[in-house]
């Protein structure tokens, strides 16, 4: 008897706390995404790394960065976004930086790590330290003159040299050294992307070619925004997508998401503003452009348009929708990378890769969770060269096999 009742006091000692603790696991306040404006960038000193985070409204939220910093502020700029800023300092080379959140509420605290990690790079280092290419593929830079330089692992020979930027050869324009080639223009180059392609033959007489995109973000009214972002990059009917600008303080600011707007902004601190957008039913997408603008009292004004457009998948009555996360368009991806989304729950999403001969590479399958989120990983297997620009094609499909509509983006691998 003494036996038996030890074994009943056991055995509600051990419920009793595994539902205090299941109870104060749901006390955590949830974080359903975390974001961030690195992807297919490296951050230099000075450059500011944008957090986006989304979970439970009313909450206290920072950020972290491997190595570089911990608890940065953000502030809720809607109900559930958060946004927070950091420059980046000197002195520090870091390729694969992971960018942490926190929520907090009623005394309980969440943390998400971002899927894409930050590369930040001091560009004073020695050049034999320095990425492959810069500006990276799929950057953005503000300077209409940006440094276009490759570095070999290699020697090269210096007169076997090529260079072509935008179809237009400017091989008498380079700086060579036996393992870097350097261009800087000797003219302005406008805003949007730009198509790099270097060839060169090593040493040992192979043939080494590096062809990659790069955006410039072009600046009016005396430079007075710095930079627009947004979060999610992907929506459907009725989901709303966040606008964040950074620029002069104390101005008027709105913005237009494809055909709506203008829509007005709110400054919630100095030079942060916000604004959202609640994509209506029946949008005809795919891509709808993002762009601010900003009045100051002096009489200043600008605008700036987001190099990253915001793809808008329509979701007709009675059908199901598949929403892509990450990558971005036109983004640098590794051997291995991961595809990220949402989806009907427990629908299946088809996932590949394909070259640019039109013949698939690599594919993989996910089912979607509770909340319909899906993360799936491409493995490339390194059966295509550096640089090469791949077409990654998703498709949700049902249990009966109805298919949604493809959903396709570019990314460039880099090794």
């Amino acid at each position: 008897m003494i036996r038996f009742r030890f074994a009943i006091i056991t055995f509600l000692f051990f419920a009793l706390g595994a539902q205090s603790y299941l109870f104060a696991q749901a006390m955590n306040p949830p974080i359903y995404s975390i974001t961030h404006n690195g992807v297919g960038t490296t951050f230099s000193p000075g450059d500011t790394l944008t957090v986006m985070l989304r979970g439970a409204s009313g909450g206290t939220a920072t950020f972290d960065v491997t190595a570089v910093t911990t608890g940065v502020p953000m502030q809720e700029v809607s109900p559930g976004n958060y946004v927070g800023h950091f420059t980046i300092p000197a002195g520090r080379q870091i390729p694969f930086a992971s960018v942490a959140g926190h929520l907090s509420l009623n005394g309980s605290q969440s943390s998400l790590v971002a899927k894409h990690s930050v590369a930040i790079w001091d560009y004073t280092t020695p050049v034999a330290q320095r990425p492959e290419v810069s500006p990276p593929p799929g950057a953005a830079t503000t300077s209409l003159r940006p440094l276009v330089s490759v570095y070999f692992l290699n020697p090269i020979r210096v007169n076997s040299v090529d260079l072509t930027a935008d179809g237009t050869e400017y091989a008498n324009q380079i700086q060579i050294t036996p393992n870097s080639v350097n261009w800087t223009p000797a003219y302005n180059l406008s805003p949007g992307s730009h198509h790099v392609v270097i060839s060169a033959m090593d040493t040992s007489g192979q043939r080494v070619l590096r062809e990659w995109n790069f955006y410039v973000i072009g600046f009016t009214g005396s430079n007075i925004i710095q930079s627009v972002s947004h979060m999610p990059n992907h929506v459907t009917s009725g989901q709303t997508v966040t606008v964040v600008m950074l620029g002069t303080s104390g101005g008027a600011a709105t913005m237009t998401v494809g055909r709506g707007g203008p829509i007005a902004m709110t400054e919630g601190q100095p030079g942060v503003y916000a604004g959202s957008y609640t994509v209506p039913a029946g949008y005809q997408g795919p891509y709808a452009d993002l762009t601010v603008q900003l009045q100051l009292p002096d009489g200043r004004q600008g605008s700036l348009t987001d190099t990253n457009a915001l793809l808008v998948q329509a979701t007709p009555p009675g059908s199901f929708f598949l929403s892509l996360d990450n990558p971005y368009q036109n983004s640098m991806v590794h051997s291995r990378f991961d595809v990220t989304g949402e989806t009907v729950p427990g629908f299946k999403v088809n996932i590949s890769a394909w070259g640019k001969d039109g013949q698939p590479i690599a594919s993989t399958q996910v089912i979607a969770n509770r909340e319909g989120n899906f993360d799936a990983q491409i493995n490339l297997k390194n059966a295509v060269p550096p640089g090469t620009r791949l077409t990654v094609v998703a498709q949700a499909q049902d249990d009966q096999g109805d298919v949604s509509d493809e959903s396709r983006f570019d990314v460039y691998y880099r090794q």
